[in-house]
């Protein structure tokens, strides 16, 4: 076992290479996490029995409520497009949510604002919805589907 003495002899003839841990500036400071991952999804979710009950107004009111629950998530919808009985988003999202998490809470997010402002009763959702990934390029040709999507079909 070492002295106190001979402890200080072996520091003086080797000092250290860098300030200790607990000596750097901001060393106990917890740091954001960078994120590494870039994803994204498409999802679409369809009204319950295709039924079309999503006016302006409440594809409005439901976009506003996804929007804030993608937030809670650390998410961010970077599309949005609706009809009267289907709602397709793009979303990026961290690595840490599930898709399946992320569709359940944005739904949810959604049902409660509907139900909340305007009464509306039952499930409002089908229980299916489409998910799939995309990549960074990917969002411009999604874009041309949705609106291809909204035009109307001629019988």
């Amino acid at each position: 076992m070492w002295t106190p003495e001979q402890l200080d002899t072996w520091r003086a003839t080797h000092p250290s290479k860098g300030p200790a841990r607990n000596e750097r500036p901001g060393a106990l400071e917890r740091r954001a996490p960078v994120e590494w991952h870039n994803l994204r999804t498409h999802l679409a979710f369809a009204t319950r029995q295709r039924h079309p009950i999503l006016t302006a107004d409440l594809q409005s009111l439901t976009e506003d409520a996804m929007h804030t629950a993608a937030q809670e998530l650390d998410a961010e919808i970077e599309q949005f497009a609706g009809q009267a009985d289907l709602i397709q988003i793009t979303v990026r999202y961290p690595a840490r949510v599930s898709v399946a998490n992320l569709a359940k809470r944005l739904r949810g997010a959604a049902s409660r604002a509907l139900r909340q402002s305007h009464g509306i009763r039952g499930n409002i959702w089908s229980n299916p919805y489409y998910a799939t990934s995309i990549n960074a390029h990917q969002p411009a040709g999604l874009s041309r589907y949705v609106q291809h999507l909204e035009q109307p079909v001629n019988n």
